[in-house]
């Protein structure tokens, strides 16, 4: 996990509802970053890394604000951990019809919206184009939405990478 996404993790969202000032953005970044090491849940070498500017970037994106929307009703969840059992035969056709595999994964963000679910994974790769962080993880986000829609038993209406490299949200 790199530093900015185990930022994230740890940053509570609800307190940017109402913020648009960056400056203002800055001072809660700063605010929570002097919780996460008081309470010991990150390392100082580890937020020296993080970029607060980006933080702000993304802060401010749309994705984000829904996120935060999500966090004050208490529909936002991070970290979600999942194990699950799919056919041996849909990773490779050769595979007994009989076996099973089991996948499992960290979710790094899912929020309720409208009785559905918005899942959003946080990447820092550094790549030339989107479209290649679309292709690399596009297999990954398909087992995390069908993991997402087993655990809450509700369908994943949309999924979202959110790149740092390229300060964007990206529909999948």
């Amino acid at each position: 996990m790199t530093s900015s996404s185990a930022f994230m993790e740890r940053l509570s969202f609800a307190p940017f509802t109402d913020i648009t000032d960056d400056e203002e953005i800055l001072k809660e970044i700063n605010a929570q970053t002097i919780r996460i090491l008081k309470d010991e849940r990150m390392r100082k070498e580890e937020t020296d890394l993080v970029d607060p500017k980006r933080i702000v970037r993304f802060l401010k994106s749309d994705l984000a604000r829904r996120m935060q929307r999500a966090d004050k009703a208490g529909k936002l969840k991070k970290e979600q951990p999942f194990v699950m059992e799919i056919p041996a035969e849909r990773l490779k056709e050769e595979f007994p019809e009989n076996e099973t595999i089991l996948i499992q994964g960290i979710i790094d963000a899912f929020f309720e919206e409208d009785g559905d679910i918005v899942l959003m994974d946080y990447k820092t790769d550094r790549v030339d184009k989107i479209t290649d962080l679309i292709k690399r993880y596009k297999v990954q986000t398909e087992y995390y939405k069908e993991a997402l829609s087993r655990i809450t038993g509700k369908d994943v209406k949309e999924i979202f990478l959110y790149s740092f490299s390229f300060s964007e949200s990206i529909a999948i």
